[in-house]
């Protein structure tokens, strides 16, 4: 038998293989189960953490058993369960994003969607190096990629910090992605029409792109450039590819290779609707570092890299805990909250290569709180 036609057989194998395993989860991850009552009481307690202090998720509870019954039954009947939106503006490092939160009684829907509907089945689908908004994954997971990435690539290039770096982010990614795109790939992915159309009926509740504050629309938002993804690491072949929502990353040999990568995948993007946001998307030189998911990476030339937050970063938290220690000072928010800040700005630093911020950070919190507020210099109560 010749080589090509073994590679064909071994194809068709493991081209049903995959189609068999698609149709096992189509089947376990279906409208049926999603409608249930079972899964709507399940997905209530999982969608009320962190927000269980709010009364009309109490009020929710109070009566679960009914309104999981109650949902179960118009959702068998198909009809809109939708509430409207929760609509506020959220201002997030100097920028301002509009958020449409859904009521607690569509939040369980889209809970119970998402667990026992679309996310199994899109999840299977998703690259690896994606890394954004899956269970076990998050930006320490796509950081520790990255660092996984430089390594390889600096022993593949013969033990030396040559090569490029091409640093991409979209414009407006949430608001440029077109219903028709996603309602293409949820038929591409999932069997069950009913699922589907449910799906679409809170996607198409808004009026452009996919909304902040949705969790049907944080999956579909994932998996919009997904076929973009496997373009990248099956034709292109760039093994060295990794992405966090609208934050991606090629490292390459040459500079040619990536004016061309990039070109070549920015016209993809086009094609979906989505346009390259120019001030952010880059190519650099890997011995000059560059900056990604708020933190800036270095390959030396001993092949060890390190990682530092970035310069903003840290200059927007000073500025929060000068801001804390007024609003401390006219008792409007406990001490309490302000620890709890730093606790998560010392678990942030444990991963970075940043001792004297992390001691002129230590210094900070000290004179603004420990020693103004407490009282004294006692070595004991400091931050260290």
């Amino acid at each position: 038998m010749k080589s090509e036609e073994r590679r064909e057989l071994r194809y068709q194998r493991r081209k049903a293989k995959r189609e068999a395993a698609k149709a096992k989860r189509n089947a376990e991850h279906d409208f049926q189960k999603v409608s249930s009552f079972g899964s709507l009481r399940k997905s209530f307690y999982v969608a009320r953490k962190g927000t269980n202090w709010k009364a009309s998720v109490q009020r929710y509870g109070c009566n679960v058993l009914r309104n999981s019954y109650n949902q179960s039954r118009l959702l068998k009947q198909h009809k809109n369960i939708s509430k409207g939106f929760i609509e506020f503006d959220l201002n997030e490092r100097g920028k301002t994003r509009h958020i449409s939160s859904v009521h607690i009684s569509e939040r369980v829907v889209q809970k119970s969607t998402c667990m026992y509907g679309i996310s199994p089945v899109i999840s299977a689908s998703l690259i690896n190096e994606n890394g954004a908004s899956q269970k076990g994954k998050g930006t320490e997971f796509a950081s520790q990629i990255l660092i996984k990435h430089l390594r390889s690539h600096y022993r593949k290039s013969g033990f030396t910090n040559s090569g490029w770096v091409i640093v991409g982010d979209e414009h407006d990614f949430f608001g440029s992605q077109l219903h028709s795109v996603v309602n293409k790939n949820m038929r591409r992915l999932v069997t069950d029409q009913e699922l589907v159309d449910q799906t679409m009926e809170f996607i198409n509740a808004f009026d452009r792109g996919l909304g902040l504050g949705s969790e049907v629309c944080q999956i579909n938002a994932v998996a919009y450039p997904n076929q973009i993804d496997h373009y990248i690491k099956e034709v292109l072949r760039c093994k060295y590819y990794g992405r966090y929502m609208d934050d991606w990353y090629i490292i390459v040999d040459t500079k040619e290779e990536a004016k061309r990568y990039l070109e070549d995948i920015a016209s993809k993007y086009a094609e979906i609707g989505i346009q390259m946001n120019p001030k952010k998307t880059q190519i650099i030189k890997l011995s000059h570092g560059f900056t990604f998911l708020q933190d800036r990476f270095f390959l030396t030339d001993t092949g060890k890299v390190v990682r530092k937050p970035s310069h903003k970063k840290i200059s927007r938290d000073r500025r929060k805990l000068k801001k804390m220690a007024n609003l401390l000072e006219r008792g409007e928010i406990s001490f309490e909250q302000i620890t709890s800040f730093y606790v998560s700005f010392c678990g942030y630093m444990k991963w970075k290569t940043a001792r004297k911020t992390k001691w002129c950070m230590d210094k900070l919190f000290n004179s603004l709180f420990i020693e103004n507020f407490i009282g004294g210099t006692n070595n004991e109560a400091l931050i260290t």
